[in-house]
């Protein structure tokens, strides 16, 4: 992920890393840790993981929180191309 952004940022593309256990996130959006708003998301993280997240200090379930903010246009995934790869049985096969 940190290549990615460095790629980025050659050319000229404002994208920041931070690590999965420091994001936030309400009803209204995904934050990096100094509260910044996330708007696209690189995803290295299986979608089945996130499903079952429960927020450290509540439990709240993150899952829905995230889904419904990707459905809203709050916040956008982005898939590896090895995602595509992996999430295929016949190729794991």
């Amino acid at each position: 992920a940190e290549y990615l952004r460095s790629l980025l940022a050659l050319d000229g593309v404002k994208a920041i890393y931070t690590p999965i256990e420091a994001l936030t996130m309400d009803e209204n959006g995904v934050y990096d840790e100094q509260g910044r708003r996330i708007g696209v998301l690189f995803r290295i993280y299986p979608l089945e993981w996130f499903a079952e997240d429960t927020a450290a200090d509540t439990g709240e379930p993150l899952g829905p929180i995230l889904f419904d903010l990707v459905l809203r246009q709050r916040v956008a995934l982005l898939n590896p191309p090895s995602a595509f790869l992996w999430q295929s049985k016949a190729v794991q096969a």
